[in-house]
Order: structure tokens, then sequence, then C-alpha cells
């Protein structure tokens, strides 16, 4: 960003120091439109959202109906779609068939990265450690997720999650975790 602000300020053809480009852009006619219709635009952006918007939240936010459920759970939709676009993409690429093994048959490797990946597509969750409790380490370990909790600091809050089978750890107090161990 530094570079096109510099060159801003300097002459295209001798680069010396100049507010040339500026005077051009805030007196040339064209561009003076340009200006004046990017403003009006932020502006009927705002009277839209105002007038629009915010009523629409506010519906959503306190009415109860069907349709606000609808609307709203539709707005989460679009939140989930890179993320899984992302995974699709992964699995593409390191999946038996994926790319990387395509590659690697040209240079004579079989290369099949396909245990990166898991079918449930999570096997560690990690969660902060006043959230676990017994019953849902069973139940992870039950479906094969395994459970990462932190930040255990406290000797008894490290001797319980020890005793209770948590994947992994995450703790200031080493020592003492590796002395319950």
């Amino acid at each position: 960003m530094r570079i096109p602000v510099i060159q801003s300020f300097q002459d295209e053809k001798t680069g010396e120091f100049t507010l040339d480009n500026y005077l051009y852009f805030f007196t040339e006619p064209m561009q003076i439109r340009n200006i004046l219709y990017t403003l009006f635009v932020v502006l009927m952006t705002v009277v839209i959202a105002i007038v629009v918007a915010y009523p629409l939240a506010l519906y959503l936010r306190f009415a109860k109906s069907k349709v606000a459920r609808t609307i709203g759970t539709l707005y989460l939709l679009p939140r989930f779609v890179p993320a899984m676009c992302a995974v699709y993409a992964m699995i593409t690429i390191i999946r038996d068939s994926g790319l990387v093994n395509r590659i690697g048959t040209l240079f004579g490797l079989n290369i099949k990265l396909g245990l990166m990946y898991h079918a449930n597509g999570i096997s560690t969750i990690n969660i902060y450690q006043g959230l676990v409790t017994r019953r849902l380490i069973e139940v992870l370990k039950k479906e094969g997720i395994g459970v990462s909790a932190w930040t255990v600091n406290e000797p008894s809050e490290l001797e319980w999650f020890l005793q209770s089978g948590v994947t992994n750890i995450t703790t200031r107090n080493l020592q003492k975790a590796l002395a319950l161990r």
C-alpha cells in the first residue's frame, strides 16, 4: 500500500513530488462526478440499512414467528459455505485418488494421504476446560473423537482431567502435570 500512496504524490514522468494528481482528481469534472456518485451510493446504502435492515433485524430478534426463524436460519447458511468449500477442496487434494497422489504417480510414487482426513470430519475437539464434563468425554470417545482441554493449571483440575481420560491437556503447570501422569 505504501508504494501507491508514494506514487500518488509523484510526477508520472519525472518522479518528483507533486500535488498535480490530486489537483486533477478534485477539479476534473469526470472525477468530481465519480466522487459524487460514490457519495450517493454510500448515502443510499446507509438509508437502506436504516429503513430496511434495522427494522428487519429488530423483527428477527424479537419476533417468535416461523418466518423469523426461517429467515434467521437462512441468514446463518452463508457462514458455513466457505468452510465447507475449504474442507472439500482439501479432501480433493489429499484423498487417495487426489491431486497429491496423481502428481506423485508422475514421478513413480504412490502417495496416499487419505489418513489425514476422517470420514466423520472431526477427530479431536479442543474445549475450554470449564466446559468439559465426564459425560461429554464419554460421548465423544464413543464417537471416536478425542477431547483436548485448555487451559488447565490448578493441580486438582489437572488431576481430574488426567483421570477423566482427555486426549490432551494444555497447561502452564507442566511439571505438576508430568508428576501426576
